[in-house]
């Protein structure tokens, strides 16, 4: 799994150089990632490890864990949770200070949107960190705390509920609206 990821990885990046878009070549950016089959291979010494397993919490929650076993104690854990309680998670972890959330936003090489989640016990020094390292990708930061939804989700249902108003007023008709 770990190589067909990195296959993926390379196409989207050879594509991307293409066009222009990479501040580094393709095989200078795959070296700085590593791709693991199991969380025992993640590199002890790297700055950061995120978690983008699907959203079940006792899942994220064992695997976050068993990686703070594996890296180490000054690595920044994240998990990429759209929904999840970020904090929540923290409690499986015995370094929640070192922990955040990193919401990416699909598809992700397209989107340049990231939220990061941050919980009460996380250190400023991992935000900073983590601010750095989005912006290293090109991505554009928005810091929240740890709140149902975040700051994303809760504004698409309130634009949502918006379009299904207008529908309702007649301002214009569904397809109009979704379109």
């Amino acid at each position: 799994a770990a190589a067909k990821v990195r296959e993926r990885i390379a196409g989207s990046l050879e594509r991307a150089a293409k066009r222009g878009l990479l501040p580094a070549t393709p095989e200078e950016i795959l070296g700085r990632l590593a791709f693991v089959g199991d969380v025992s291979g993640l590199p002890a010494d790297a700055d950061i490890v995120v978690e983008a397993v699907p959203e079940s919490a006792g899942l994220k929650a064992k695997l976050l864990a068993a990686a703070e076993q594996v890296v180490g104690a000054d690595t920044v854990l994240a998990t990429n949770t759209s929904s999840l309680s970020v904090t929540e998670l923290s409690a499986a972890l015995a370094r929640p200070g070192r922990f955040l959330g990193m919401h990416f936003f699909n598809p992700v090489p397209a989107s340049a949107l990231v939220e990061l989640v941050v919980p009460e016990a996380t250190e400023r020094a991992v935000v900073d960190l983590a601010l750095g390292w989005t912006a290293g990708l090109g991505k554009k930061d928005v810091v929240v705390k740890d709140s149902p939804g975040f700051a994303s989700s809760r504004l698409g249902v309130a634009l949502g509920l918006e379009a299904i108003r207008m529908v309702e007023e007649g301002v214009a008709e569904p397809r109009a609206i979704d379109d």
